[in-house]
C-alpha cells in the first residue's frame, strides 16, 4: 500500500467523499384500455314493390259515395334475400306509414300536397284496412328466408267526416313499407 503510505507522510488530509445513490424502484405500470364497440341487429330482407307508381286513374266526383271505394287497383311487395335470424321472441312484419285521415276507423292516406280535397286512398291486405303505424305479419315460415310476398289493394274513398263531398284535383298519397322484426 504505498499510495496510502505516502498520503501519511505527506500529512495530507484525505477527503473522501461519498455519492449516496438512493434509486427507489417501482413497479412498471404501462395501461393501455381498448373499447370496444358492436351494434348486434337482426337478419334483415330486401323489400321489393312490384310498382314503385300506382296510377288509380280519374275518378268522377259523382262515382264516389260515403263508405264505397272507387278505381280500385293491385300491387304486391315482396320479401327476398333474407340473411340473419331474429331473435326467438321476435318476428319479421312489414310496417306501412303514410300521412292521412282516419274515416270512421279506416284510414285513408293522402298527403297534403293533394289538390283533391275530402278523399284518399284506401289500402287493404287480406281484405284488412292498413292503416298508419300498422304492422303486417307474414304467412307461413318465418323468417321468410327463401322469400315471401304480400297483395295490397288501393283504391280512392271519400272521407265521410260531414258527408261525401269531394273536391277536383289531384290526390297524392305516399305510403312507405319497412321490413323489420317486432
Amino acid at each position: 500500500m504505498p499510495l496510502l503510505q505516502s498520503c501519511r507522510r505527506a500529512d495530507t488530509a484525505i477527503a473522501l467523499t461519498s455519492l449516496f445513490i438512493c434509486v427507489v424502484v417501482l413497479p412498471v405500470q404501462a395501461v393501455e384500455i381498448l373499447d370496444f364497440h358492436a351494434t348486434i341487429v337482426p337478419g334483415t330482407c330486401a323489400i321489393k314493390l312490384d310498382q314503385e307508381f300506382l296510377n288509380l286513374g280519374s275518378v268522377q266526383t259523382s262515382s264516389l259515395s260515403s263508405g264505397a271505394v272507387t278505381a280500385s287497383n293491385t300491387f304486391s311487395l315482396e320479401v327476398q334475400n333474407c340473411s340473419g335470424t331474429a331473435p326467438g321472441s321476435q318476428k319479421p312484419v312489414i310496417q306501412v306509414s303514410g300521412a292521412g285521415d282516419n274515416n270512421d276507423g279506416k284510414w285513408l292516406f293522402r298527403d297534403d300536397d293533394s289538390v283533391a280535397q275530402g278523399v284518399g286512398v284506401l289500402l287493404t291486405q287480406d281484405m284488412n284496412t292498413v292503416s298508419d303505424g300498422d304492422k303486417l305479419q307474414f304467412q307461413g315460415i318465418l323468417p321468410p328466408a327463401t322469400g315471401a310476398s304480400m297483395a295490397f289493394s288501393a283504391g280512392v274513398s271519400c272521407i265521410n267526416s260531414g258527408g261525401c263531398n269531394p273536391t277536383t284535383g289531384k290526390l297524392i298519397a305516399r305510403v312507405t313499407f319497412n321490413f323489420l322484426y317486432d
